[in-house]
């Protein structure tokens, strides 16, 4: 059987148990047409070890990909596709994950305080926006690429509800914290300064 067509049987079982599958599906079809049209049985594992690699230095993205294609070929082997698994025995040693890092109170502040140097006469609202952007990252915890897909009408600043859409987990709604209250008010502060 083609290796794209084992692809695409795989991730249509992944979606119909509920997952959205979408970075997985990217990676999947990307490993396929690096190996080129073959079948699932005739890839190398020496061009599997390549994929995995990459052109940089080793990360967690090798643990990633290593992990889609293993799936992958979980589903090959027990449907029949395949009788062996290309991927390599032995795991190198990654580095270790990154270690979040959190502002402390102070360095918020000297962050927001610098956010007028953004200044630019074609968007004068741009240091309000960054301003608004620091404090709602800082506050709810989002991940940046929620925060900048949402409109004002994920925002109900009455009941104190922001709706986070299209994110890493579904549709959730974020209840706002006194914290992020107090942000609120410092916000329309700053904006009746300006």
């Amino acid at each position: 059987m083609e290796l794209i067509d084992v692809v695409t049987a795989y991730v249509a079982m992944q979606r119909s148990l509920g997952l959205r599958f979408e970075a997985a599906d990217r990676l999947l079809r990307q490993f396929a047409h690096q190996m080129g049209n073959v079948g699932i049985a005739d890839v190398r594992p020496d061009a599997v070890v390549e994929f995995l690699q990459g052109t940089g230095p080793l990360t967690a993205t090798w643990r990633l990909k290593y992990n889609v294609l293993a799936g992958l070929y979980r589903f090959a082997i027990s449907r029949g596709c395949s009788e062996t698994c290309p991927l390599p025995a032995n795991v190198p040693k990654l580095p270790p994950p990154q270690t979040p890092y959190v502002y402390s109170t102070g360095e918020l502040h000297r962050l927001i305080d610098a956010t007028p140097l953004l200044y630019n006469y074609r968007s004068p609202q741009q240091a309000s926006m960054y301003r608004t952007l620091i404090l709602l990252l800082y506050g709810s915890g989002l991940r940046i690429g929620e925060a900048l897909r949402l409109t004002i009408l994920d925002a109900d600043l009455i009941d104190r509800v922001i709706t986070v859409r299209d994110t890493k987990f579904f549709n959730y709604a974020a209840s706002l914290t006194m914290f992020d209250l107090d942000v609120t008010n410092a916000n329309s502060r700053a904006m009746n300064e300006t």
